[in-house]
């Protein structure tokens, strides 16, 4: 007014489509707050131009608490309603509803040909969860995890349909999804067991493209109808591996050598394959324990002389109840390492002479102080409560009669 001179982006706009407008959009802004002057506040966005009052619509969007609200409730007075009174339907209007119908198109799941603010919609956006889950086969409540695994939607408690993502954004996973198989499809089509395909999975030759478990077609090869390729190739058809022969799931459960190094052995030609020819599945690719021990013996995990197995363990401390040697473990109070049994070939958990000591450094138990100062255990056990003492429980678990060394040690000397 002090210039005469108009230099926002309402300086083409008539004065009655320039004032309806700002308080149409200050309005619904303030959510129809009687003491706000809608009219002000409207007009402080517009004068910002285009971009500035595009963002103000999405702000609008997204400040919205309640999940069930669609266009109509969120814009309001700014909705278009054709035989409205003072309706937006006009054309001095114009250059408002076109930023309007662009931020619904960019917002809502409108389908092409359907009318937003007076013109069809030429090109979807927005796609519902809902909507995808139905076009590409999976169920909507899977493919919520998957697109919020991606960073497409937010996770929040909205049903499916009324979650949008922009079609663009999902272009590429989705076209990544049509080449993802489920485990069965892969274990029946190269003759793979459960243990087998786990296996493999570790070893890097099938990989999962999703965490989402209940997404069952997650799965793609890493190279794995190569490499059946050519381990037919190089193995020897016949029986010469029989007596010691194993398969290579059971070689690295015996010998604690991955299957990606054995592979690795096999292709470079250190280690030889054997077929056995009566096995159509994963398992007919057959390795000599002696060759293996033989070229990967460097490999094998042996603990040092002095390490007992659990159980055992739990009969040296008088600790004998299975919950209470797991608790142990799970706690670590005592810490388990996994190595192979020399005898058997088998990998199995063992307490190792190390973690004996460092468990005796730190704790003892009523049977460590019988064998410290004589007598009988419940004695100890008895003094320890009269002192006010409790067995320890590490995050809160039943480890047993185990308690803090230091101090079970003073309470219990008779010197």
């Amino acid at each position: 007014m002090s210039t005469g001179a108009d230099t926002t982006w309402l300086s083409n706009a008539t004065i009655y489509s320039a004032a309806t407008f700002c308080m149409l959009l200050g309005k619904a802004v303030s959510k129809g707050d009687v003491e706000t002057d809608h009219h002000l506040v409207g007009f402080n966005i517009l004068k910002g131009g285009k971009e500035h009052f595009a963002h103000a619509l999405q702000d609008l969007i997204d400040k919205e608490e309640s999940h069930s609200k669609e266009l109509k409730g969120i814009f309001g007075g700014l909705f278009y309603r054709a035989s409205a009174v003072n309706s937006i339907d006009l054309p001095c209007f114009g250059p408002f509803v076109d930023v309007l119908r662009e931020v619904a198109i960019n917002n809502w799941p409108f389908d092409e040909g359907d009318i937003v603010y007076g013109k069809p919609v030429t090109n979807r956006v927005v796609c519902s969860v809902e909507t995808a889950g139905r076009e590409i086969g999976v169920p909507s409540d899977t493919l919520a995890l998957v697109l919020e695994e991606a960073g497409l939607i937010k996770p929040i408690p909205r049903v499916a349909m009324r979650r949008f993502f922009k079609i663009q954004d999902a272009t590429d996973l989705f076209e990544q999804m049509r080449h993802w198989v489920d485990a069965t499809h892969i274990r029946k089509s190269h003759g793979l067991s459960p243990r087998e395909f786990d296996a493999l999975v570790a070893a890097g030759f099938i990989s999962a493209q999703s965490n989402v478990t209940r997404l069952h077609r997650r799965w793609v090869l890493n190279g794995l109808a190569s490499l059946i390729k050519d381990l037919d190739t190089r193995a020897e058809p016949t029986t010469a591996g029989k007596g010691l022969s194993q398969s290579l799931l059971s070689t690295q459960t015996k010998t604690g050598v991955s299957i990606a190094d054995l592979v690795q052995a096999v292709t470079n030609g250190s280690l030889p394959l054997y077929l056995d020819p009566a096995d159509r599945g994963f398992s007919r690719f057959q390795l000599n324990l002696a060759d293996v021990r033989d070229v990967l013996g460097h490999l094998f995990e042996t603990p040092d002389e002095g390490w007992v197995g659990l159980s055992e363990f739990g009969r040296m401390i008088g600790i004998r109840e299975t919950q209470h040697l797991k608790a142990l473990s799970a706690t670590g109070t005592i810490k388990l390492e996994k190595y192979r049994n020399p005898k058997t070939g088998v990998i199995q958990e063992v307490v190792t002479r190390q973690a004996i000591e460092t468990f005796h450094k730190t704790f003892t138990t009523p049977k460590i102080l019988q064998s410290t100062f004589g007598g009988a255990s419940v004695t100890y056990r008895t003094k320890l409560e009269k002192a006010g003492l409790h067995p320890l429980r590490p995050e809160g678990c039943d480890i047993g009669s185990v308690y803090e060394k230091a101090i079970a040690t003073k309470t219990c000397d008779p010197n």
